[in-house]
């Protein structure tokens, strides 16, 4: 019987066959190129079939079935090994069961612990949400004195505001130059923005094209759970090193200022001492990509103005800023705005100020970053590269301080839909300084 003959027959693929003939599992006899199965090795087969359903993995079968093979026949001898054979497969499949009984215990309490955590997690935001429910997001009024106009330096009017607990809701921001801006839902909105939220190509592009844009609050876990396992390791690592940077410097009572959803950070990082009675500036191009967070961010015991903008022009003095802290935040705003992040908003910085960050780029050549610009109409892939961020940075009067290669994956995971395969993600955590003042120069995408 031939190969093919003898799979079909046994209900197997001839890569089976073959990978069980590798393994010595199965020895047919050979007429030239070609195997020829005989009964014996049909009796073989049906061994090999037979201790697989009793849990034999493929190194115990080897040792199986060459005793067998040691004798002639089936004699007193070969039952009384077979028999310690069996008895010693007995005992370790009853520890096995002992642990999976164990394991499932464990889980079981494990499960009940998460279901009571969850349903006290519930019965706080539930009460939480009744406390608020009347004022929601808000602008805290310690920000207030802080306003003042970008064009000409004079206090900004304030107007129709809504005040409710110690923030904002509503109001109207002016300055007789002409400038406007607007409290919105909690939020400042200032300069010129493009409604993003209407365009069906930004909601394909950021939202993805297998997540809903109204289920805003899973897409803050969705990249978890689409993300590989490599690159989620990575992500810790690049995480906890910029978790020990900040400390060298950042101090309290300082203005700083947080990329897009770098903000998310925030909520693991609400508990260190520097951040307590900084004031806190989240910059957004869109609502989007902060409101999925803003709702836990709130809850916490900071000062944060959310502010969406996408010009660069912000109701701050200039050179009233300290610091930057960014975990890919300034990369996600370069997908939808042509002018890097440090660029815009480089006039707000201190000289001597500081920018933290820990971010993923790609190769200057690569792949990915043709998807990038032909799929994100109002990119700019070149500070995707840690060349070209680089350039920026200097341009803007940057000089790096210290930075760390923090490894690659090649492998991201779907949720990083643009990601062409196979090439190379990888993760620099940075720390730089602002240099003396000097003009900044247009980096052209």
């Amino acid at each position: 019987m031939k190969i093919g003959q003898f799979a079909k027959k046994h209900g197997l693929t001839v890569s089976t066959i073959r990978f069980y003939i590798e393994l010595g599992l199965l020895m047919p006899q050979k007429d030239g190129a070609q195997y020829r199965f005989t009964d014996a090795d049909d009796a073989e087969i049906a061994l090999i079939q037979e201790l697989k359903e009793l849990g034999y993995a493929l190194k115990e079968m080897q040792k199986y079935i060459s005793t067998v093979r040691l004798y002639a026949v089936r004699d007193a001898a070969l039952n009384q090994n077979l028999l310690l054979l069996l008895r010693e497969k007995e005992q370790a499949l009853i520890k096995q069961r002992e642990f999976l009984d164990s394991s499932i215990k464990k889980l079981r309490h494990k499960i009940l612990f998460l279901q009571k955590e969850l349903q006290r997690s519930e019965d706080r935001k539930s009460q939480t949400e009744k406390e608020s429910s009347a004022s929601g997001a808000s602008v805290p009024l310690s920000f207030v004195p802080l306003f003042v106009c970008p064009l000409c330096g004079d206090s900004l009017q304030m107007e129709q505001a809504a005040i409710s607990g110690c923030g904002i809701t509503h109001a109207r921001l002016s300055c007789p130059c002409g400038y406007e801006a607007e409290i919105r839902d909690g939020m400042l909105f200032s300069g010129r923005l493009y409604a993003y939220e209407t365009d069906p190509d930004f909601n394909r592009c950021f939202f993805g094209t297998y997540r809903k844009q109204s289920d805003y609050d899973s897409i803050i876990f969705e990249s978890a759970t689409f993300s590989s396992p490599e690159l989620m390791i990575l992500q810790h690592k690049s995480f906890l090193r910029l978790q020990a940077m900040l400390p060298k410097v950042c101090s309290a009572s300082r203005m700083i200022l947080v990329p897009d959803i770098a903000c998310h950070q925030l909520y693991k990082l609400h508990q260190e001492a520097y951040l307590k009675g900084a004031a806190i500036v989240v910059l957004a191009f869109t609502p989007a990509s902060i409101v999925p967070i803003q709702q836990y961010l709130n809850r916490l015991d900071l000062d944060i103005l959310y502010v969406i903008n996408q010009d660069g022009c912000l109701p701050f003095r200039k050179k009233s800023a300290d610091a930057i802290v960014d975990y890919n935040g300034m990369c996600n705003f370069s997908f939808f705005n042509r002018t890097p992040f440090p660029q815009l908003f480089s006039p707000y910085l201190k000289d001597g100020a500081e920018l933290f960050s820990a971010s993923e780029f790609y190769a200057p050549q690569s792949k990915t970053l043709g998807i990038v610009k032909k799929t994100y109409k109002f990119s700019n892939p070149s500070v995707m590269t840690w060349p070209g961020m680089k350039r920026c940075l200097a341009s803007c009067g940057f000089e790096l301080a210290e930075q760390e290669f923090l490894g690659s994956c090649s492998d991201p995971g779907k949720f990083w839909e643009y990601h062409y395969p196979g090439e190379q993600r990888s993760c620099i955590c940075y720390h730089a300084r602002k240099l003396p003042s000097q003009d900044a120069v247009q980096i052209v995408p």
